[in-house]
């Protein structure tokens, strides 16, 4: 409501347009037909600097300047004359300056259409100008704020093609500061671009490059004329090297699928074969047209449930490891370990499985030998444990009967009998020693022995009952070895039984010895100087060039029905000889078979052993220590019959405490016989230290079931004197005795 509670409605017209007319910016008036003012509003009298009262009832003349006030009669004049409106453009001197207006001026007629006087609406062109250009300048404003902030680069240039403006993305997209850009020509700024979109590359002031997607636009004013051209370049550097790492990391990766010996493969969504290297091409014997597209349960068949557990494990869990067989092309189902992983995109939408199947048929391979050697370890434990069990009772049988064939009062028929159980028990003895050396091996007892007697008995024995004939060549004045006769000669039976077997419908086995004078490093593993060596020659069908190189692995074998152990036992007999051992082959050409074992310094083989008809008799007290009762009566026996006056004991610590007392008492024992190995109790090798740290010159002889133990051959090592393999005879003890007693230990 208006002030005072009046209702608008009353309210004159006059007093209600006098209202509205007095808050505008425009200059209104109101003049009759001779020129006297009727009606300003207040913007009027701002201007003027009159009131309304000073300037109503009079002329423009009394007002304006004449030529000014003429102006605005003869437009009044011409609006009345023309009863219509019409637009002037006026300038005007005011008190406060000179004013331009753009009025527009009117008719006003009464109820009959008469016109009574003509009204004005003028608008300053200085405001219209101002906010023209405040609006310009937000304008401007709001485009340098927003070429300063976008990541494009802007250059642009007049029509002569010079450089304008640049804005900081080009400047650093060009390696250039603004004022070193603006004012050059556009052509000398920026390279010539190709390609679509055209590219450029931008040598920078740094020695750097910038990559560049260029586009080039016309500029024209309002009339279509041009007036120069913009440049607008985004920097594609970072994109280029990022496409070109990519490029990179997929050529490395194709040249990783290609290089591994494993299948690689991905999986689509529906998980069928999208991706995959040769690999997977040569195990399958597929073609990639006949790979793609194919699903993945298709290359297994009896594994298959378990590529389906393996596959939906992966889509759950992100990844799997599972085993199953692969079916090749030829049918065959190969063992392999198939690792996969999942593939998902930023949303967790499955793209597919990605992974890697590896043939472990040689794995599986290994793990069988690795079990197989576990069996042999076992077998060697229990094979040890039998032999010396075994060896322990032949003592008893073997020293028994042999004093019983030096018992003067038997019968000639009855000494033919001992004499033959004494054989037999010798057979026996070397049947544990065999034993031992197979299942478990050792070191070699080594001793001088000439090669060819041993060879003509192997391929004897080896060509008996056979279609095969073994010829032999041995060079007369071969030199000796130094060797364990049973180890070496189980080497030579293998290699004859190869040989024989090289040639199922029969044929010629070659076996040579000679000397070789051998040269620094002509032989792995041996020295320059002279060697035995030893060829083994078959003309089978020879070996395939792909299987030499592991002819000599353990369980490696092309036998139905083979192991793999003969020829790599073989090797490891040969090598601990201080030899080498080596085959050569062609298919088609048979195969040969080289030993060489160094030669011996000494020209000659020991002595025979001492005849049994005559053992070495002896004097003086002998210590014995052993935990077999059996083995303690038949040594005492053996000892008595022998002259010795043996006194028995059953661990070392009682061995020991005895020596001590034997030699606190003047009268010390000759020599003390050891047992190697006391279940729950001190062995010989504990005791003979004892004894030797009170008595550094006793006379010690180990003795063992395990007659292959390292002991009993380096026994100096160990500080014996000398050692007694069981089972032994009477003939074996005089001979230990008489040669340790014949060396003085003294100083």
């Amino acid at each position: 409501m208006p002030p005072g509670g009046a209702d608008p409605l009353r309210i004159a017209p006059e007093t209600l347009f006098a209202g509205l007319l007095s808050h505008t910016r425009l200059v209104v008036y109101l003049k009759d037909l001779s020129g006297r003012y009727l009606f300003v509003n207040k913007r009027y009298e701002e201007l003027s600097g009159a009131p309304a009262a000073f300037i109503i009832g009079k002329t423009d003349r009394d007002l304006f300047p004449p030529e000014v006030a003429g102006l605005f009669a003869a437009q009044d004049a011409a609006v009345a004359a023309k009863g219509a409106p019409a637009e002037f453009e006026e300038t005007i001197p005011l008190p406060g300056g000179v004013f331009s207006f753009i009025t527009e001026k009117f008719p006003l007629k009464d109820a009959d259409g008469r016109i009574w006087a003509v009204g004005g609406f003028c608008t300053e062109t200085t405001l219209q100008q101002r906010r023209a250009e405040e609006s310009l300048a937000a304008e401007r404003e709001r485009a340098r704020v927003t070429l300063r902030c976008i990541g494009d680069g802007v250059v642009s240039a007049d029509t002569d093609g010079v450089v304008l403006t640049v804005n900081p993305a080009a400047e650093g997209m060009l390696g250039r500061s603004g004022g070193e850009l603006v004012g050059r020509s556009l052509a000398e700024v920026l390279p010539p671009s190709a390609g679509d979109p055209p590219r450029l590359t931008i040598p920078r002031g740094d020695g750097s490059r910038c990559v560049c997607h260029v586009r080039t636009a016309p500029v024209a004013d309002r009339n279509g004329l041009p007036v120069g051209s913009v440049v607008s370049m985004r920097d594609m550097t970072a994109v280029e090297a990022a496409h070109e790492a990519l490029d990179g990391a997929l050529r490395r990766t194709r040249t990783i699928m290609k290089a591994i010996p494993d299948i690689f493969y991905l999986l689509d969504a529906d998980m069928r074969l999208a991706d995959w290297n040769e690999v997977l091409e040569t195990v399958s014997g597929l073609t990639p047209a006949q790979l793609r597209g194919r699903h993945a349960l298709e290359f297994f068949k009896s594994d298959k449930d378990v590529a389906a557990e393996g596959i939906a494990d992966a889509v759950s869990r992100g990844q799997t490891l599972r085993e199953a067989r692969f079916l090749t092309g030829d049918g065959r189902e190969i063992p392999y370990f198939w690792s996969a992983a999942a593939l998902r995109d930023a949303e967790g939408k499955l793209l597919g499985l990605v992974g890697v199947g590896r043939d472990i048929t040689e794995a599986k391979r290994e793990e069988a030998g690795r079990l197989t050697v576990q069996k042999l370890e076992s077998l060697g434990l229990l094979a040890g444990g039998i032999a010396h069990d075994f060896n322990n009772l032949l003592t008893g049988i073997i020293g028994n009967i042999s004093l019983l064939a030096g018992s003067a009062g038997l019968a000639p028929e009855d000494r033919d009998v001992v004499a033959a159980t004494l054989r037999a028990s010798s057979k026996a003895k070397n049947l544990t020693l065999q034993l031992l050396t197979f299942a478990k091996g050792g070191a070699p007892q080594k001793k001088t022995l000439a090669v060819g007697p041993l060879l003509r008995e192997a391929a004897d024995f080896v060509g008996r009952g056979s279609s095969v004939r073994c010829d032999l060549c041995v060079e007369d004045g071969l030199p000796l070895v130094e060797a364990d006769e049973g180890q070496l000669s189980q080497v030579v039976h293998n290699l004859i039984i190869n040989a024989r077997q090289a040639m199922p419908a029969g044929g010629v086995v070659s076996v040579s010895a000679r000397t070789a004078e051998l040269k620094a490093g002509e032989v792995r593993g041996l020295r320059a100087g002279p060697a035995v060596r030893i060829d083994v020659t078959d003309r089978g069908h020879g070996i395939p060039e792909e299987h030499l190189g592991r002819i000599f692995d353990p369980y490696f074998t092309t036998k139905r029905e083979g192991r793999g152990l003969g020829l790599a036992t073989s090797r490891s007999i040969v090598e601990m000889h201080g030899g080498a051992m080596s085959v050569f082959s062609r298919p088609g050409e048979g195969a040969t078979f080289t030993i060489h074992l160094p030669a011996s310094s000494s020209t000659e083989a020991p002595p025979p052993a001492p005849s049994p008809a005559s053992p070495a008799e002896g004097s003086g007290r002998i210590l014995v220590m052993d935990d077999e009762e059996e083995v303690v009566k038949v040594l005492e026996r053996i000892l008595r019959k022998l002259g010795y006056r043996p006194e028995s004991v059953f661990d070392g610590e009682t061995a020991v405490a005895a020596y001590r007392k034997a030699l606190a008492g003047g009268e010390p024992y000759r020599a003390v016989v050891m047992d190697l190995t006391i279940p729950g109790g001190m062995g010989g090798r504990a005791a003979a230290a004892r004894i030797l740290a009170v008595d550094p010159a006793a006379k010690l002889i180990v003795s063992s079931g395990y007659s292959n133990d390292d002991t009993l051959s380096d026994y100096a090592l160990h500080g014996f004197s000398g050692s007694l393999s069981k089972p032994y005879s009477v003939y074996e003890v005089a001979e230990a005795l008489t040669r340790v007693l014949a060396v003085s230990r003294r100083g």
